[in-house]
């Protein structure tokens, strides 16, 4: 649970940092709001997790936990689409980047690159 807690924290310190906190509540706002929310999905693996502590149905549990992540998954994907062209289109986009590889980046000023070669010479 805490390093749950701990990434939660980290995804909200790298929105804060890029000055985009505002755009990330707004989306988990409309996640667990409104007709088609996240809010049922949630509840149901809480209450999945919270049964599979009772030692003799802890293996139904898992198996139900399991059966409520494939549904998490066919729920986004039943207006028609095609899940294994999404899956596939979405291997395709990743691999196509039209980034450069730089070979001697510029030395960063930032406070996070500062405080790694503080660390660097403290360890080193």
């Amino acid at each position: 649970m805490s390093i749950f807690l701990l990434f939660i924290g980290f995804i909200v310190l790298i929105s804060a940092y890029k000055g985009t906190q505002a755009t990330l509540f707004e989306l988990l706002k409309e996640d667990f709001t409104g007709s088609n929310n996240f809010f049922f999905w949630v509840a149901a693996i809480m209450l999945i997790i919270a049964l599979g502590n009772i030692k003799p149905i802890k293996l139904i549990t898992d198996a139900f936990l399991v059966l409520t992540c494939i549904g998490i998954i066919f729920a986004q994907y039943r207006n028609g689409t095609d899940l294994l062209q999404s899956f596939l289109d979405q291997l395709k986009a990743g691999t196509s980047g039209t980034g450069t590889i730089v070979k001697n980046p510029p030395k960063s000023t930032s406070a996070i690159s500062t405080a790694i070669q503080n660390f660097e010479s403290l360890a080193g």
